[in-house]
């Protein structure tokens, strides 16, 4: 198949508006995290804070890396100005970079160009600032009678941060809207979607772009990530996990004495374009993609244990696409996120496949510099080394005292670079680098780049020609069908599956009938619809422990059933290079885990200005009887990792032991036939064998 060239990118990254700010602070050597403060949050944090790991409802660790002092403007976009000025950052973030790639690549202003480009997003799942906006004063709605009894007193109100009315309802669209968000607003293509392929989300994204561009459906393609989040929610994430240094510490990549990672925030994209077309456009080629592998660790020991098999198959899947041998690399791009586990397994792929050709490519990460962006990492990763290899220097990988392996292994201290290095190709004319990226739940990505100094004119490339695509296998739940033959029953009966909101699906809110009135739903009541009022899970197959079941995210327990169905009326056997596409968007109540830890210091700020003194042990009491009415605690990390949309895919791999890519995609209604589109480029470009495809929505939430 025919090279990608990469011909624009951009990026806001923390401390950096774009890419000649971001390159700067490389070559300073600067350490671009910090400690979380009232700006990012609005509340002082050290309230949600206490060192010592396991704290219910704290994080032990306040260090990221944040986006600062950036100012929007909403105008020169195909979007009324107000209407963008109303969206959380995660939308202007999106649109800024998107305008800004495209800008660098020379097309921001040619119309006919744009309306052949896509784009894709790589996006996370979890509330945002303003999606918790959004869904704060219904909980404190809900609250304040029970809080009121419990006081005695009738004027009590929970503080709050919130302007209700100045919050845009598209916020509640965390996983997909941003990509239709910037295809409207640019002007592009209608191939646009989110996905989560978690870190490795940008070199997925660009993967799947190629697709696009190989058919011939687009011309041009935009392709990134971005790490947006609310910053508690994110850092009693991964503090659950106990995925940070203890002591507020910093992380140390590719360091002996590193006990774990940073999380941050920003975003970073790219422009792609068949390299046969930059050439003959006399477009700028950064680089040029010419392999790129993807691949799942299937069944590991654990979830969140990353698998060096799986590891060592997407680089085996690149170098064999590339036709390169691992020896010509002349730099790889770690993932190396500084956590013991993570960077010891990434040691031993890098060891087992580099080192069977005895190859010596030097290494560094630049989560060093940044920290971790999740969702956006590996665009950092990208954009260094599109950097590196125009500017002729690699960056230091700073915070390095005691470097990881020894002078005879392929990642050694001689090797990973301590100081601003100048690029030494192994070839006379090409330099070669390639980029790792490793996520959560076994999603891996390795992508090699090159830059030839001699730019030659390639034959035009035929548009890939997609396959057909045989269903084999099928099943279903909807509303009480449970099963294919209850749902062709349903049909060939006509019978309608509406009925009244199942008991505690709401948790009493649905006797509010004021909140649901200010709610716009009819008569202040909840509506009819298709619920799924209950299902079974088999707790063997799934592997999943009955205490964890009634905490977990009822979207993944459905299509962890179903999909088992599935697979076994499709007779698929496990261990197969099966691929795993799940349609799904944000699962809408993890936003009550968030109200509960703001409900400590809600109760604390009600109870000043109301000037309310409660004896210590009264308000530890009242508070947890509050916390709990929203959701019982504490909340353990398999309830956290279940809201992560990604690892619904990633558990269905790891139970059958599949090693095709694994992700998920957010695009609205259209979310059903994006995957379907992206299983059959999956399929024609023989990446995978067969593809579980699936889609799932408990839409029947409060």
């Amino acid at each position: 198949m025919e090279k990608i060239a990469i011909i624009g990118f951009s990026c806001l990254f923390p401390d950096a508006k774009n890419a000649e700010e971001f390159w700067h602070n490389l070559i300073e050597q600067k350490d671009s995290t910090s400690s979380l403060s009232i700006d990012e949050i609005g509340i002082e944090p050290a309230i949600f804070y206490d060192p010592v790991k396991g704290k219910e409802d704290k994080v032990y660790s306040l260090k990221g890396g944040f986006v600062r002092n950036f100012k929007f403007d909403g105008s020169g976009y195909n979007l009324p100005a107000p209407f963008l000025q109303n969206l959380d950052n995660t939308f202007k973030w999106s649109l800024y970079a998107a305008k800004q790639a495209l800008q660098n690549s020379g097309y921001l202003e040619n119309e006919s160009v744009l309306s052949k480009c896509g784009v894709l997003l790589g996006t996370l799942s979890l509330p945002t600032k303003s999606s918790n906006k959004l869904f704060e004063p219904i909980y404190q709605e809900a609250l304040k009678p029970a809080i009121r009894e419990l006081l005695q007193q009738e004027e009590f109100d929970l503080a709050t941060l919130t302007n209700f009315e100045e919050t845009s309802f598209y916020n509640a669209m965390i996983s997909g809207l941003p990509a239709a968000i910037v295809s409207q607003a640019l002007s592009l293509s209608h191939i646009h979607f989110c996905l989560d392929a978690a870190c490795s989300s940008p070199l997925y994204a660009t993967r799947l772009a190629s697709h696009y561009l190989w058919t011939h459906e687009a011309d041009l393609m935009l392709a990134g990530g971005i790490s947006c989040s609310d910053p508690i929610f994110i850092r009693m994430l991964f503090s659950g996990i106990q995925g940070y240094p203890e002591n507020n510490d910093i992380s140390r990549p590719l360091d002996k004495s590193s006990r774990g990672l940073i999380t941050s925030e920003g975003v970073g994209m790219v422009v792609l374009k068949r390299y046969s077309d930059a050439v003959r456009d006399g477009d700028r080629i950064y680089a040029s993609i010419t392999g790129n592998g993807l691949s799942n660790d299937g069944r590991g020991k654990y979830l969140l244990s990353p698998n060096p098999k799986g590891q060592t198959l997407a680089f085996e899947k690149a170098y064999e696409e590339a036709q390169v041998n691992p020896k010509a690399i002349d730099y790889i791009e770690c993932h190396a996120t500084g956590t013991l586990l993570g960077d010891s397994t990434e040691f031993n792929s890098v060891e087992t496949f580099f080192g069977k050709y005895q190859a010596t490519p030097l290494s560094g990460s630049v989560k060093s510099n940044l920290g971790h962006l999740l969702t956006g990492a590996a665009s950092a990763s990208l954009i260094k080394v599109l950097l590196s290899m125009n500017k002729g220097i690699i960056p230091t990988t700073i915070n390095i005292t005691d470097p990881i392996g020894s002078e005879d292994n392929v990642i050694s201290p001689s090797r990973i670079v301590t100081s601003p290095t100048n690029w030494r190709s192994k070839s006379a004319s090409v330099k070669r680098a390639a980029v790792s990226a490793f996520g959560l739940g076994g999603t891996n990505a390795h992508t090699i780049l090159e830059q030839n100094k001699n730019t030659q004119a390639e034959e035009k490339s035929q548009p890939l020609k997609p396959v057909k695509m045989a269903i084999v296998g099928m099943d279903t739940f909807f509303g009480d069908c449970d099963g294919l033959d209850a749902f062709e029953r349903s049909i060939y009966q006509g019978k309608q599956h509406f009925i009244p909101l199942p008991s505690q699906r709401w948790h009493g809110v649905e006797n509010i009938t004021e909140l649901l009135k200010k709610y716009k739903l009819p008569d202040g009541k909840a509506p009819t619809g298709a619920y799924i009022s209950e299902f079974d899970i088999d707790t063997v197959s799934s592997k999943i422990p009955p205490n964890e079941l009634e905490k977990l995210n009822k979207q993944q327990l459905l299509m962890l059933k179903v999909a088992e169905r599935a697979l076994q009326d499709a007779d698929i056997k496990e261990g197969s290079n099966v691929a795993v596409l799940i349609a799904t968007e944000a699962e809408l109540s993890v936003h009550k885990i968030q109200q509960r830890w703001n409900l400590s210091w809600e109760i604390k700020e009600g109870l000043s200005t109301s000037e309310i003194s409660l004896s210590s042990d009264k308000l530890n009491k009242l508070e947890k009887i509050v916390k709990d009415g929203i959701h019982p605690g504490p909340i353990d990390s398999s309830e956290f990792i279940s809201y992560i949309t990604n690892i619904m895919a990633s558990r269905i791999s790891s139970l059958w032991n599949f090693t095709a890519p694994v992700f998920t995609i957010s695009a609205g209604e259209n979310s059903t036939f994006k995957v379907l589109e992206v299983a059959q480029n999956l399929l024609t470009t023989g990446e995978a064998d067969a593809v579980l495809v699936g889609a799932v929505d408990l839409a029947g939430g409060m």
